[in-house]
């Protein structure tokens, strides 16, 4: 390999680093913020497998979205888990940036 090679490299690591840094700290903000009310790991637990789910049954990005967030809707409510509009923005918000992560780590597969 010559140098230029080596650098596009490095460049293209460099930015995929830079770019999920951010969603890394809004997701461990967004965790810790809702840890303190209870039920948030099992909450996200309950997410990331309603995530696989949609991922097999639908193909469309909102639809999966609009299918997991009605998913944790009832979900929460078998919990007994106070799950407001501000919860359910911070659920839509970590659905968002899951989703960023893998799109910037699927690169190339």
């Amino acid at each position: 390999m010559d140098i230029i090679r080596w650098i596009e490299i490095i460049i293209s690591i460099l930015a995929g680093v830079a770019a999920i840094i951010p969603l890394i700290i809004k997701l461990v903000a967004v965790m810790k913020e809702s840890a303190a009310k209870g039920n948030w790991n099992k909450i996200v637990s309950l997410l990331l497998e309603q995530m696989v789910e949609a991922e097999k049954n639908y193909t469309e990005g909102a639809a999966k979205k609009a299918w997991v967030l009605n998913q944790m809707r009832v979900l929460a409510k078998s919990l007994d888990y106070n799950y407001t509009e501000v919860e359910e923005q911070k659920v839509s918000e970590l659905i968002d940036a899951i989703c960023d992560g893998a799109k910037i780590i699927n690169v190339g597969h």
